[in-house]
């Protein structure tokens, strides 16, 4: 009995077995059918987010059932649920592209008769056949991987050398400039001691100048005098000349006439020597007293007057002169008359009578000795007045003259300045200023350039100093980094920016503040850096008004992790076709 009952339980076991195992053998091909229809158009990395039978919109506005995905039905308004069908427009369907480039492309475009997947699993309808060209596309792009990791890796290369380069640069200049800022220090206090040696000089030499200019015009002046004095000399010596010829005349007359008296009467023999002496002294101290008092008279006159007196007497204009000489040349002349008559009457003597026409003859011998005596006295006191006039002129010049020389001997003595001394402080002044200017210029751009962002390492130092052209069309266009940016056309010039720095973190330079469009703003460039193993201008364009773009490869780009990326794409390329073979 037992044993039967053991024998019933374990068919029954058995039966339950097999019945489970079929069950969940059911179960099991059952749900592998439609989540493999519900995961197309969803990457491998969101399946995971779809393997609960409860899933939530990303945007966190529902939730939906598993049974819900892909249903062509749009339940989350940004299309979650529908990844696989055109049922939401925002949905988005997964190319998987085995061989090429994983892709994404909008649900809407899901079986509408159009091949966007290369694998064809956008168009699964059956409506339209999509062949699959992944290997194909995939070969080219293996090749165009290929070639850009091998830019990458040689510009990697470049850029590394660029950046131990700036560094090295960089530090040397720093400390150039430090150099160069001590020897501007240095150079400043040589010129500043330069300058004032070359302005004690210079102005010596124009106090020099000024005394130069003001002895010249002594000079000058001095003669003027001379000539005035000279001139004044011959005048006075002139004068006295035809005084003293005159006074001969008048002496040689009277000497004369008084030979003639003694031999005809000895009238004049009987006066005594005192009395000669008496009357000489008397004459001599009258001709003294008139010379006094002529010199005071002219003392008294101006410089015009005396000249005027001068000229009068040189040209013989002077009306006393003419008085004098026609009074002497009438006494002359009434003399010899008498003289002629006289004779007459000795030839004819009459006793009765002679004795009183001998006594009439002397009185006027005296009265024409006294008449001779005045005019003699006359024109030695004018003689004397003409002297005294020119050495009163003459000794007012000698006290200027003096006094000039007395200013001269006061003033403190100064050596003339040393030519040769001046032009060699002038020269040395130059040198040191030039150099000094020069230095300054060396300073200014090193500051100017040390202030530049070159880079977080540098890369871009090598850029600095540097223009890069491109020809397209008529347009030349010239990039200067660091500087400015223009775009030229034969010989006219236009201006699309200044430097204006870099931008997007390193992956853009911006050029501002060029010249402005016609009823337009200022022009600019932007230009987009990419990864080269050389520095190359390419592809300028202007998509808006004013607004310029373009590229410019360079090795500053070629970076380390960019080169990573590459190399797994590559390597994901590889490994897709390897499963594919």
């Amino acid at each position: 009995m037992q044993h039967r009952d053991f024998r019933i339980m374990g068919v029954v076991a058995c039966f339950l077995q097999v019945s489970l195992g079929v069950t969940l053998l059911f179960l099991t091909l059952a749900a592998s059918t439609p989540v493999s229809t519900n995961f197309r158009g969803i990457s491998l990395q969101d399946q995971a987010y779809f393997s609960t039978q409860i899933i939530k919109c990303r945007d966190g506005s529902k939730s939906f059932s598993l049974e819900r995905l892909n249903d062509d039905f749009c339940d989350c308004v940004d299309g979650t649920d529908e990844p696989g069908t055109s049922a939401c427009p925002n949905g988005k369907f997964f190319c998987k592209n085995q061989g090429y480039t994983p892709m994404e492309i909008f649900s809407s475009r899901v079986n509408d008769g159009i091949c966007d997947c290369c694998d064809g699993s956008d168009e699964y309808d059956g409506k339209i056949t999509c062949s699959n060209t992944c290997a194909k596309a995939g070969k080219v792009l293996r090749e165009r991987l290929e070639k850009k990791i091998s830019i990458f890796k040689a510009g990697l290369e470049i850029r590394k050398r660029d950046v131990e380069h700036a560094k090295v640069t960089i530090a040397k200049e720093k400390s150039e400039l430090s150099v160069l800022k001590q020897e501007e220090k240095k150079l400043k206090d040589q010129v500043q001691g330069l300058k004032v040696k070359k302005e004690a000089i210079e102005k010596a030499e124009q106090e020099e100048k000024l005394q130069r200019e003001k002895e010249e015009k002594a000079r000058k002046e001095s003669e003027t005098d001379d000539a005035s004095e000279q001139a004044s000399k011959v005048e006075a010596e002139s004068e006295v000349a035809v005084s003293e010829d005159i006074t001969r005349e008048v002496q040689e007359a009277e000497t004369e006439s008084a030979e003639q008296s003694e031999i005809e009467d000895g009238t004049h023999s009987d006066l005594s020597k005192e009395e000669v002496g008496h009357l000489g002294h008397s004459e001599t101290e009258s001709a003294e007293q008139s010379e006094i008092e002529d010199g005071s008279s002219h003392s008294d006159l101006s410089k015009e007057e005396l000249g005027r007196l001068v000229a009068s007497r040189w040209t013989g204009e002077n009306p006393n002169i003419d008085q004098e000489v026609e009074g002497a040349d009438e006494e002359e002349h009434s003399g010899h008359d008498r003289s002629t008559y006289d004779d007459r009457d000795n030839e004819h003597p009459d006793e009765a009578s002679g004795e009183d026409e001998d006594d009439d003859d002397d009185d006027e011998r005296e009265d024409a000795d006294d008449h001779n005596e005045e005019d003699e006295d006359s024109n030695t006191v004018d003689s004397t007045d003409d002297v005294f006039t020119d050495d009163f002129h003459w000794w007012g010049r000698l006290k200027h003259k003096l006094k000039s020389i007395s200013d001269a001997i006061a003033r403190p003595f100064k050596s003339p300045v040393d030519t040769s001394e001046a032009d060699a402080v002038r020269k040395l002044f130059k040198e040191a200023t030039s150099k000094l200017n020069d230095l300054q210029a060396k300073i200014s751009e090193l500051e100017k350039k040390l202030e530049q962002d070159f880079g977080k390492g540098g890369e871009f130092f090598s850029l600095y100093g540097q223009c890069y052209e491109l020809q397209m069309n008529k347009y030349t266009y010239k990039i200067c980094p660091f500087k400015n940016a223009v775009q030229m056309e034969g010989r006219s010039t236009t201006s699309l920016g200044m430097w204006d720095g870099f931008k997007d973190d390193y992956k853009y330079m911006h050029f501002a503040r060029g010249d402005r469009c016609w009823n337009g703003p200022d022009r600019s460039l932007r230009v987009k850096l990419r990864c080269g193993a050389k520095i190359e201008l390419r592809d300028v364009d202007e998509p808006s008004r004013c607004e310029y773009v373009a590229e410019l490869s360079t090795p500053a780009l070629c970076l380390q992790e960019r080169l990573i990326v590459l190399e797994q794409r590559l390597h994901g390329q590889v490994e897709d076709r390897h499963d594919e073979l």
